[in-house]
């Protein structure tokens, strides 16, 4: 600080001016900064080595005419670098060929990194251009190396449902960075993978992997195409659906869309609720009600043709959303209308047939599954007899339960009986796990975890200590946002792990990392 003139001043006061403390978000932009002038003169020194050694082996044949070599030195000295992790011994990959141009590191003079083959890259580029990072750096035991205690570097993600599961949105910690970080590729060589991963758990830098290698201008090139050809689907998908509407408009009737298995999807002015459907072989299947046409949603899984039927059906989609469509599922409330095509000698007509009644009932010694009076469990059954009213409509069924003795012989209300379908077996299969899960407290989510099958083996380093209560830590509040409600699930998916682990594996001593004091 000092004095500033020609301020008048007062007794015992002292006027001073004193430079701002920079933001926190100053302080972060001059790290990142300086991060990524560090990463540049890194990618330059791998570059370097590979271009000296090039040079020395397109000169081998001239220099060896020279009483004495000073020319590879003088490239040596000027381009090769001995840094850890930059030098060419750790850069290099012998053997190892470009997934995009078959040329090897050498021949190009380029190093080979680590790139997302098709289907990786579809799954990523999602998150990337949100600025969204899906991958973690861990440090888990060398099995390979002999030294005692030693460790590695490996990249991590995590899946929830099959989902990769992302943190949230960064602007700041992705600026300078094209492309949301798909450009940031990893050496493949396995001493330079371990450096760079290194660096970018140091420095905060973004970072994407993958099971191809190719050169890093190889890589930046199919990037390139892939974003052109994903922006060119995008194109024709809006055009084909502006062609659509305005052909609904003008009279005609144009599909909705088609599935990967051939098969197209209408919707008609005359019944604008109802979804049609025609195979390849010219067979028609109609859906009038909204929960069947969520049915032909959940049998699509992630076919393009999905996000179509969501829509031109939004009553369907809403079903599914809330997730009453499966508690429809299993108590039967609705009914499927098929069209079958008759052909005629002078043309083809539809007949629609709707299931009557009676085709929810079943004949004795027919097998089928018997849901639990909790509706938390579908139990195999055959069935003993028939109840009917004055009517002939089904009452109730005598059930048979498999495996069991004839005195646990009951009559059930028709509701409870379903078909023993490929459909309901799965359905069984679910709630049988969820069934088993919930006595560990566990979460479906972690259902397929293979720490849930070690719980109770002999040889945990837990010893004698009891579960955690699992569903108790997995459970984030009504109130808690999607975050918190992942976080909460990570945690109980963790010390399920910790819960499993064998005597052994860790140092679970009281000097120990994993001492039970701690």
């Amino acid at each position: 600080a000092m004095e500033v003139d020609d301020v008048p001043s007062e007794a015992k006061v002292a006027y001073v001016e004193a430079e701002a403390k920079p933001s926190e978000e100053d302080e972060f932009k001059a790290r990142r900064a300086a991060a990524l002038a560090e990463k540049g003169r890194r990618q330059k020194a791998r570059e370097d080595s590979i271009a000296a050694f090039c040079i020395k082996n397109q000169i081998r044949s001239t220099v060896a005419s020279f009483e004495q070599d000073n020319v590879s030195q003088v490239v040596e000295s000027a381009l090769a670098t001995r840094d850890p992790g930059l030098a060419f011994s750790a850069t290099r990959c012998r053997g190892i060929s470009c997934a995009f141009c078959s040329l090897l590191d050498t021949s190009l003079g380029t190093n080979l990194v680590r790139v997302p083959n098709s289907s990786e890259w579809n799954e990523l580029i999602k998150y990337g251009i949100r600025s969204r990072r899906t991958n973690m750096i861990a440090e888990v035991p060398d099995e390979n190396s002999k030294r005692n205690g030693a460790t590695k570097l490996m990249t991590v993600s995590i899946r929830l449902d099959d989902e990769l599961v992302a943190d949230d949105k960064s602007d700041l910690e992705f600026e300078q960075t094209p492309d949301g970080g798909m450009l940031e590729f990893l050496p493949r060589n396995p001493e330079a993978f371990q450096a760079e991963l290194q660096f970018r758990y140091e420095s905060g830098l973004p970072f994407i992997s993958g099971s191809l290698s190719g050169h890093e201008c190889c890589a930046a090139a199919v990037h390139t195409a892939r974003k052109v050809r994903i922006v060119q689907e995008h194109k024709d998908r809006l055009s084909a659906l502006a062609e659509r509407e305005e052909g609904n408009t003008c009279g005609r009737t144009l599909e909705l869309c088609r599935d990967s298995g051939d098969r197209s999807y209408w919707a008609f002015n005359s019944e604008p609720d109802a979804l049609f459907v025609c195979t390849n072989a010219g067979k028609w299947s109609k859906y009038s009600e909204p929960e069947a046409i969520a049915s032909v949603m959940v049998s699509l899984g992630k076919d393009p043709a999905l996000q179509d039927l969501k829509r031109a059906f939004p009553k369907a989609y809403e079903l599914l959303k809330s997730g009453h469509w499966r508690n429809l599922l299993l108590k039967r409330h609705f009914k499927l209308k098929t069209i079958k095509e008759q052909a005629d000698d002078s043309s083809a007509a539809m007949e629609i047939e709707s299931d009557a009644d009676n085709d929810d009932s079943f004949e004795e010694k027919e097998s089928v599954l018997v849901e639990s009076k909790c509706g938390t469990q579908l139990w195999d059954a055959t069935i003993r007899a028939v109840a009917k009213n004055d009517q002939g409509k089904v009452t109730g069924y005598r059930v048979h339960y498999e495996g069991w003795s004839s005195r646990f012989d009951e009559w059930v209300s028709y509701e409870r009986v379903v078909e023993a379908t490929e459909n309901n077996r799965e359905v069984q299969a679910s709630m049988r796990k969820d069934a088993s899960l919930s006595r560990e407290g566990l979460p479906p989510a972690l259902e397929g975890m293979e720490a849930t099958s070690y719980l109770h083996a002999r040889d945990r380093v837990r010893g004698q200590l009891p579960l955690p209560d699992f569903g108790k830590i997995a459970h984030a509040g009504p109130n808690s946002s999607e975050d918190d409600k992942i976080f909460a699930i990570m945690k109980a998916a963790v010390l399920a792990i910790e819960a499993a682990l064998p005597i052994g594996s860790v140092n679970h001593t009281d000097k120990g990392e994993w001492s039970p004091k701690l």
